[in-house]
């Protein structure tokens, strides 16, 4: 899919949209099966009855090796690869080992992930496609806006539960990361199209008003 430009992140990300835009961002490909992740480093899986083929899990590209925006952008979209990944097989490790203590957003939709594959439910079709990411410096962290197309899926909390159907939708993200110990980790990421009318910035919260268009990993 080609890249689309957006012309508008109000509230927090409105400065982002003058800054400049790192290379290295892009869709991402789509596995040929949705039960098919596109990683490069092999981790088992707990043995079933049948052996299952070893589970690849995504790498961090060389090219976020540096403290820079452009090196965070190559992070940021690493880190939807790492949802693709969790959601796609359940496990939610390197989604978790990629983001800080303080990331409550990050937390929210990995919980949710464990939460359905430890009660033998299951998300089936998954995939968030980070078209446009724009990231820039902030502080002592990188700081990003990204337009997420969000494919349609299901999502079940338990073998015996009605499953959820979620349609194709978008999301536009705030993103911010840091390295520590020479390593990037997540420290915020919070949906935009979730800010309230009053202000209200849910970040994936728990108790957030029902909205019906959000999947139930952003509720």
């Amino acid at each position: 899919m080609p890249l689309r430009l957006r012309s508008s992140f109000t509230l927090v990300l409105a400065v982002l949209v003058v800054s400049l835009y790192a290379a290295g961002c892009g869709p991402q490909e789509r596995p040929a099966s949705a039960q098919t992740p596109t990683p490069t480093t092999t981790v088992a899986r707990a043995s079933t009855e049948l052996a299952e083929p070893a589970v690849l899990v995504p790498t961090l590209s060389r090219a976020a090796d540096e403290f820079t925006a452009a090196a965070a952008q190559v992070f940021f979209e690493h880190y939807y690869r790492l949802i693709n990944h969790a959601a796609r097989t359940g496990d939610t490790r390197p989604l978790r080992q990629a983001s800080a203590a303080e990331c409550r957003g990050c937390d929210n939709v990995a919980d949710q992930i464990d939460r359905a594959y430890k009660t033998d439910g299951g998300i089936t079709g998954f995939w968030w496609d980070p078209y446009y990411t724009h990231a820039m410096d902030e502080q002592d962290y990188k700081v990003a806006a990204a337009d997420i197309e969000a494919d349609a899926y299901t999502y079940r909390r338990s073998a015996d539960a009605k499953p959820n159907r979620v349609r194709k939708t978008e999301h536009h993200h705030l993103l911010r990361a840091r390295r520590y110990d020479g390593r990037w980790r997540m420290i915020f990421l919070s949906d935009q199209a979730a800010l309230m009318p009053d202000g209200y910035d849910t970040d994936f919260p728990m108790k957030a008003p029902h909205r019906p268009r959000f999947s139930p990993l952003l509720s």
